[in-house]
Formats: C-alpha cells, sequence, structure tokens
C-alpha cells in the first residue's frame, strides 16, 4: 500500500519515506516467512520487554496511586511477577515452547488474581474471606 501511494499518490512530498518504509516492511515479511525461528526468538523478546515496562509501571503505580494499604501491596506484587518474568524471558529464550507456554499462563495467572483483587478492593476481598474463615459455618446461616 505505501509503495502504490508513493508511486501513484497526488501529492510530491513525503513520496521517499513512503517508498523506503514501503521496501522495508516487504524486506522484514520476507525475512520472517523464510526464518520463523527468527521471528520467534524477536517475538519472545517483544514479550519480555512488554512484561518488564509494564511491571515497572505497575510497581511505580503502587506508591504513586492513591489505594489502601492492601490494593498497593498486590500492584507491587504484580510489578514484581512482570519484572521477574521479563527477565527469565530475556535470560533463557532458547527453552522450549512448552516451558514458555507454562510462563505465560502462569504470568497470565498471577497478574490477572493480582489485579482482580485491586480492581475489587483487595482489603474488602482478604477481610471478607478472613470473616468466612474465622466464622463457623452455623453462625453465618443466621445472620
Amino acid at each position: 500500500m505505501q509503495l502504490g501511494a508513493a508511486i501513484g499518490g497526488g501529492s510530491r512530498g513525503g513520496r521517499g519515506w513512503l517508498a523506503f518504509s514501503g521496501i522495508a516492511g516487504i524486506a522484514v515479511g520476507v525475512i520472517v516467512l523464510f526464518d520463523t525461528g527468527m521471528s520467534a526468538l524477536a517475538l519472545l523478546y517483544v514479550i519480555g520487554a512488554y512484561a518488564i515496562v509494564l511491571g515497572v509501571i505497575a510497581f511505580s503505580g503502587a506508591f504513586v496511586l492513591p489505594l489502601d494499604g492492601g490494593d498497593s501491596v498486590l500492584l507491587a506484587f504484580t510489578g514484581l511477577i512482570s519484572v521477574l518474568f521479563g527477565i527469565v524471558i530475556f535470560a533463557r529464550p532458547g527453552d522450549g515452547a512448552l516451558v514458555l507456554l507454562a510462563l505465560i499462563a502462569a504470568y497470565a495467572l498471577i497478574v490477572g488474581v493480582s489485579e482482580l483483587g485491586v480492581a475489587i478492593g483487595g482489603k474488602r476481598l482478604f477481610a471478607s474471606a478472613a470473616r468466612r474463615a474465622l466464622v463457623p459455618a452455623k453462625a453465618q446461616t443466621e445472620h
């Protein structure tokens, strides 16, 4: 599309950049098509970088955002897990796809539960769970 716009476009300004961008896009597409191993490794690095950036933002948000104490702890935990996940991805990119899939699943589960706790109100959630655990079942039904 970019090459077509560069060749047939009515505007003269920016044609060189459109042509260069179009050719670069085609070159990257051809490389990925013929060297899928390299593109899978690049994808792992993108996932690792994303997790690290997300983790740093979440961890710093735990100290900046006006959250309850329990929610801040959960958000900081989410950030820490994200950064650790990203570091593992960068340190061991050649591990098998099954191991990576298990890491991604564990990461998504832990971060999802932590963020859900923050969204619901972690302090209330833990207090409610503790109250149910400490009060006998019969006493709960009487109220």
